[in-house]
């Protein structure tokens, strides 16, 4: 594994970027295109998470792409505070019951519904808002087409790590790194999980048997973020409709 997971620690607040990043990934469905509209005025926008280290490093400018998306369509953009998301985090794992399964390396929660419950009546006691947008950068499955991989609406060019001395033949799949938007209502009702497509974080060297992966130095550009950020946000723009209280 060339990315590292965050490491489990003893107290409750370093547990909370890998639960939150499992949630989210547990999350019922994509957006039904049939499911009610959302009507809403003000946005709480959380911090960026992310599963592994290397990941969270890239995550401010994720959140400042979508609150300037989010005001763009008129929306009023609660951003939380980092250290007000890690104590409001601590609290609904406490209330929820969540805890470490070693048998699978995950923090599993006793009541998922329950925790994502709390967090939002957590932020209601001190924030008024309508909706609130959890955003992640999450890897996900890309199925590979020749020089190419696409996932998530997203197609981008395989790089290679060195010039292969033979023929070659990508892998069926590979890892594709996304922005993963899951978003509530105020009281607690769900209303969509979004994906958008960003980069290929790895480099593939075929003059290895197997081919092995490397992470690239710069994971995304500007111009990939910003693809993926628009295409997450596409989904809820369509749940989600601005309307002034």
């Amino acid at each position: 594994m060339l990315m590292t997971r965050q490491c489990p620690g003893k107290k409750v607040r370093l547990l909370a970027p890998l639960l939150v990043a499992w949630l989210a990934a547990c999350t019922t469905t994509e957006v039904s295109k049939t499911a009610p509209k959302v009507k809403a005025e003000t946005v709480l926008l959380l911090p960026v998470d992310a599963l592994y280290d290397e990941l969270a490093g890239q995550a401010e400018p994720v959140n400042r792409l979508l609150a300037d998306e989010l005001s763009s369509r008129k929306f009023q953009v609660i951003s939380s505070d980092k250290a007000v998301y890690r104590q409001a985090v601590d609290q609904a794992l406490e209330i929820s019951g969540a805890m470490y399964d070693p048998k699978v390396g995950k923090f599993l929660p006793a009541d998922r519904n329950k925790y994502w419950k709390a967090l939002i009546d957590i932020y209601a006691v001190n924030e008024d808002f309508d909706v609130m947008i959890m955003p992640e950068l999450a890897i996900r499955q890309a199925q590979t087409d020749g020089d190419y991989a696409e996932w998530d609406d997203a197609r981008r060019r395989i790089e290679l790590a060195e010039k292969a001395d033979e023929p070659y033949r990508h892998p069926p799949t590979l890892s594709g790194l996304s922005v993963k938007l899951t978003a509530f209502t105020a009281g607690g009702v769900f209303i969509v999980q979004s994906h958008g497509g960003v980069s290929l974080p790895y480099l593939v060297n075929h003059n290895q048997s197997p081919p092995t992966l490397k992470l690239k130095k710069t994971l995304f550009t500007d111009k990939e973020l910003n693809q993926g950020v628009d295409t997450a946000l596409e989904n809820i723009f369509h749940q989600v409709i601005y309307h002034e209280r």
